[in-house]
């Protein structure tokens, strides 16, 4: 993990387990509200089957194509 003092301290994703109890609630939270929205989306694109989508909103990973 970075120090106290280096320009990266504190980001999201510096250490394994995230320090923050409601972090784990946090990502819940935005999964549930944008989610079905997401999956809706997708599916009216009809990606093909050897489509690319590039990552733009890393989240939790509860969405994939």
């Amino acid at each position: 993990m970075s120090g106290a003092g280096s320009p990266s301290a504190g980001r999201y994703g510096d250490e394994p387990g995230h320090t923050n109890p409601l972090e784990a609630a946090r990502l819940r939270a935005i999964t549930d509200a944008f989610d079905p929205d997401t999956e809706q989306r997708l599916t009216a694109l009809r990606v093909p089957e050897d489509g690319r989508c590039l990552e733009v909103g890393a989240g939790t990973g509860t969405t994939d194509v």
